[in-house]
Order: structure tokens, then sequence, then C-alpha cells
């Protein structure tokens, strides 16, 4: 093997190098942008007084989200789809607002108290970002995107116009 042959190899593996990391660094930043605005909103229960709690929702990004779903569950449970845990739900059980602007605001929702076992109240939102994009922010605290209009037009929980 001379000199010219391994110059022509090295200079090979560098350029497929660079390309397989700068296609990894494109597929980063994409992701990245698609979780860059859901990322910046979040709720908690902020007075878990009886017979209804106060969940505070948080949009700490420049731009609006829409179709806001703030659920309330039990801890116990919530790891798992709300929409998935149910199949009565009482109106007391979510809020829904059309536009959430950014910034705070507060919603109340059914309070069903403790149980052994330190189960409590918790609450998570569904919401669409500015790119349309559905997303799930769990009472854990995860956000992962979910389709959740269809399913809540589907059980009759919101209307059509949606």
């Amino acid at each position: 093997m001379n000199i010219q042959t391994l110059s022509v190899i090295l200079s090979s593996f560098t350029t497929i190098t660079a390309i397989g990391t700068l296609a990894y660094n494109i597929y980063t930043n994409r992701k990245h942008d698609v979780y860059l605005q859901a990322s910046k909103l979040s709720c908690w229960i902020s007075d878990n007084k009886f017979p209804k709690f106060s969940v505070t929702l948080n949009n700490t990004s420049t731009e609006p989200v829409y179709n806001v779903f703030v659920y309330g569950t039990s801890n116990a449970m919530s790891n798992n789809e709300f929409l998935d845990t149910k199949n009565n739900y009482d109106i007391g059980d979510y809020e829904f607002i059309e536009i959430l602007p950014p910034g705070k605001q507060t919603v109340f929702l059914t309070n069903r108290g403790n149980a052994a076992g330190g189960e409590h109240s918790v609450a998570g939102m569904y919401f669409i970002d500015s790119k349309n994009v559905e997303w799930n922010r769990k009472p854990n605290g995860s956000l992962k995107p979910h389709q959740y209009l269809k399913t809540l037009t589907q059980k009759a929980i919101l209307l059509k116009h949606i």
C-alpha cells in the first residue's frame, strides 16, 4: 500500500465521519426544536383544598398553546394515559382552555381526597403547541407527543368544533 492509497482511504474515512456527524447534529437539532415550546409548559397543584384543588398552569414560552385539557387523577395512576384509565369522566375531573397565553393561569378540579399508602390527587395536561404538535405533560412531569383530540371528541368529552 503506497502513501497515495493510504491518503485516499484516510480522506474517505474523514469525509464519511464528517457527514455522519452532520446528519446526527441535524437530527438532534430538529428533535430539540420539536420539544422547545412544549418543554416550557408545566402544571402543578398549588392549593390542595377540599372539595376543589387549584392547578397552576405555567407557559414560559413566548407563544400561546392551544386546546389545553387539564386533568386530575391519582398519583397511583399518573404514569398511565388519563384518557385510557377511565370511561366515565366527571366534569370536575378536567378543565378545557382553548388558548393559554404566556404566563400563569389557575384552574380548579375536583379533589378526591387522600387514600392509604400516600395516594393523592395530581394534575397533568394535554395541549397543542404552535407547531401543531399534540403533547401530554403527565403528572409525573414527563413530556411526550400524544394525539389526544380525536379521543376527546370520540368520547364526547369535547365537541367537534376543535
